[in-house]
């Protein structure tokens, strides 16, 4: 049984190869290119043969494969990149939220310990000079 992956039909075999389907079929007809004859009379060409005959061909769709994998992977990256990007905003948030209720609650303290300071003060200073 036949894989039918392993054969491309002429037109197929054309657009890769940047030809018209005629001119393959001329290739066909002079014996550069072998194909046989599928059940519907129409040429089939082995990818193996195919890609003897026009190496060109196979390095230039491993190319767009390449730079379709390329673009994928760049893509998943800006991805990810957004995302992190994101996650990192919102921490910087929470960091800047915190540091200003720290810092309120700093003043606050401070306030505090300076009145509680000033009125030991006076309280202390009224029972030296009650004393002389």
């Amino acid at each position: 049984m036949v894989e039918k992956n392993s054969f491309m039909s002429t037109r197929e075999a054309a657009k890769e190869a940047g030809y018209s389907p005629r001119q393959l079929q001329n290739y066909i007809t002079s014996g550069k290119l072998s194909a046989t004859r599928g059940s519907d009379g129409k040429y089939l060409i082995d990818r193996s043969e195919f890609y003897r005959v026009f190496p060109d061909a196979y390095k230039q769709k491993s190319q767009e494969n390449t730079k379709e994998i390329s673009e994928e992977i760049f893509l998943n990256e800006i991805k990810y990149l957004k995302e992190m990007n994101n996650f990192l905003h919102k921490q910087l948030e929470t960091a800047e939220k915190e540091k200003n209720y720290l810092l309120e609650t700093l003043k606050s303290s401070q306030k505090l310990l300076e009145y509680g300071s000033g009125q030991t003060r006076k309280a202390k200073r009224k029972k030296i000079f009650w004393i002389f």
